[in-house]
C-alpha cells in the first residue's frame, strides 16, 4: 500500500473516489451532507467551548450550522478517549448513522500516557478510517499542534512530548494519505498559537479556536464539492482576570487533583526514562559509540518506517490487534 502525503493546508480537489451517486450530485451542484458525525477526544467533544446557550459545542457545532440540507448530527467524542476507544467504541455508534462526513480528532491522550504505543495508534486509526471510507463517508482528520509552544515543561519532558507528537502526526499523515481521508495540518494555520484562540487551560481551543478549525474543515468540504455555508462567527466576551481565577479554582484545580493519580506516576516514569537516556547517550559518546535508536521506544515508529520504505503495514500485519487485523 502506498503512502502519499495526506496533509493539506486546505483541501485536495480530487473527486475521482466519489461513489456514483456522489458524482451525480457533483455534476448537478454541490454534495449535500445529510449526516455528520464527530469522533475523538476532548477536542472533538468541544472542551473549552463555554457557550452554555447551546447543547452542541466545538467544531461539530459550527459545522452542522454550515452544512446545507443537513438532517443528522451526532458527536460520540469523549474527554480522555484514546485512539483504540475511537475504533472499538465510537466507530460502531457512528456507523449506525450512515454518515456522509466524519470528523476524527484523537491521539492527544495516547501521547500523554505512560504506555504510549505507536503501532496500536496506527492500527486503531487505520481500522477506523478504512471502515468509514468503505461505507462511503468522507473523513476529515487533524494533526496536533506543538504543545511546547503553549505550555512550559521541564526540558526532558518537553523533548519526549515533542517526539511523541511528531510520531502521532506522522501516523495521522500516513493513515490519511493511505485511505483518502483529508488531513488538516493545524501548524500551517497562522493564528494557531495566538492566545485569543485558546482556552485558559492552554490545552483546548476556546470558542473562537473551534470556529477557526471549523472554518478550515468547512473549506475542505466545500473544495471537495459539498454544499457549505459560511461558518457563523461566535460572539465571545473576553474573560476578566477575576473570572479566570474563579474558573481555575472551581474547574481547573479539581480537574488537576483528579488527574494527579493518573498523571504524576506516568510523568515521573517518563522523566526517569529520559534522564536514563541522557546518561546512556553521554556514556556512548565518551566511548565513541553511536546512539542505539532502537533502545528509544519513542522513536520506534520512525525506525520501522525507515526500514520498510515509509510504511509499516506489511511488517505489522501479523502483529495487529485481533480486532483490527480482522
Amino acid at each position: 500500500m502506498s503512502h502519499s502525503r495526506g496533509t493539506v493546508s486546505l483541501v485536495s480537489n480530487d473527486r475521482s473516489n466519489a461513489c456514483p451517486s456522489q458524482r451525480d450530485s457533483l455534476a448537478e451542484g454541490g454534495l449535500a451532507v445529510k449526516s455528520l458525525v464527530v469522533l475523538g477526544d476532548s477536542v472533538g467533544f468541544g472542551v473549552g467551548d463555554e457557550d452554555n446557550a447551546h447543547p452542541n459545542k466545538g467544531v461539530g457545532a459550527f459545522l452542522n450550522k454550515a452544512l446545507m440540507n443537513f438532517s443528522s448530527y451526532a458527536n460520540y467524542s469523549r474527554p480522555g478517549a484514546r485512539m483504540r476507544e475511537v475504533f472499538e467504541v465510537q466507530l460502531p455508534k457512528a456507523l449506525e448513522h450512515e454518515p456522509d462526513v466524519v470528523v476524527l480528532i484523537a491521539g492527544g491522550n495516547d501521547v500523554l500516557r505512560q504506555n504510549f504505543n505507536p503501532d496500536d495508534i496506527y492500527w486503531s486509526m487505520y481500522g477506523t478510517v478504512t471502515t468509514l471510507r468503505k461505507r462511503g463517508a468522507d473523513v476529515l482528520t487533524m494533526k496536533l499542534h506543538d504543545p511546547n509552544r503553549k505550555i512550559r515543561l521541564p526540558k526532558r519532558l518537553a523533548r519526549l512530548l515533542h517526539q511523541r507528537v511528531e510520531i502521532l502526526n506522522r501516523i495521522i499523515d500516513d493513515v490519511s494519505g493511505a485511505t483518502g481521508a483529508q488531513c488538516l495540518d493545524v501548524r500551517r494555520i497562522d493564528t494557531v498559537y495566538d492566545q485569543s484562540v485558546w482556552h485558559i487551560d492552554r490545552m483546548h481551543p476556546n470558542r473562537i479556536g473551534y470556529h477557526m478549525l471549523a472554518n478550515h474543515f468547512a473549506a475542505m468540504l466545500q473544495s471537495g464539492g459539498h454544499d457549505v455555508r459560511d461558518v457563523t462567527a461566535p460572539i465571545l466576551r473576553p474573560r476578566s482576570r477575576k473570572e479566570n481565577v474563579k474558573w481555575m479554582l472551581r474547574m481547573g484545580l479539581p480537574w488537576f487533583l483528579k488527574r494527579c493519580k493518573d498523571l504524576f506516576p506516568g510523568v515521573g516514569y517518563l522523566l526517569v526514562l529520559e534522564t536514563s537516556k541522557d546518561v546512556l547517550r553521554a556514556v556512548r559518546k565518551r566511548r565513541g559509540g553511536m546512539t542505539n535508536r532502537r533502545s528509544e521506544h519513542a522513536l520506534s515508529y520512525f525506525d520501522l518506517r525507515a526500514e520498510h520504505g515509509g510504511g509499516v503495514e506489511a511488517h505489522h500485519e501479523s502483529h495487529a490487534p485481533q480486532s483490527l487485523a480482522a
